[in-house]
C-alpha cells in the first residue's frame, strides 16, 4: 500500500523510460524528466485509463499538457500582434 495510490501507475510507466533518458546528454535527461513528472498532474486520469497499457495513458498526459502550452503561447503571441501596429 503506497501514501498516494493514484501515482503508482504513473511511477511505473515514468520509471520504465529510465533506459531511454539514461542515454541522452545531461540536458536532455533533465528536461525529459521535468516532461515525465508533469504526468504526475494527471495520476488520477492515467490510473483509471493505464490498464492495460500505462503508457498509452501517460502518453495522453503529455500530450494533453503539451496542447496546454501550446494554446497559452499562442494566446501570448495574439495579444502582442493586437498590440503592434500593422
Amino acid at each position: 500500500m503506497t501514501l498516494f495510490p493514484h501515482d503508482d501507475s504513473v511511477t511505473r510507466a515514468v520509471e520504465s523510460w529510465s533506459g531511454f533518458a539514461d542515454v541522452m546528454s545531461t540536458w536532455d535527461k533533465a528536461e525529459f524528466e521535468k516532461m515525465m513528472r508533469r504526468c504526475f498532474k494527471y495520476a488520477r486520469s492515467i490510473e483509471v485509463k493505464a490498464k492495460p497499457f500505462e503508457n498509452e495513458a501517460l502518453f495522453m498526459a503529455l500530450l494533453f499538457e503539451q496542447d496546454k502550452i501550446i494554446r497559452w503561447l499562442l494566446a501570448k503571441v495574439e495579444a502582442l500582434e493586437k498590440g503592434k501596429p500593422h
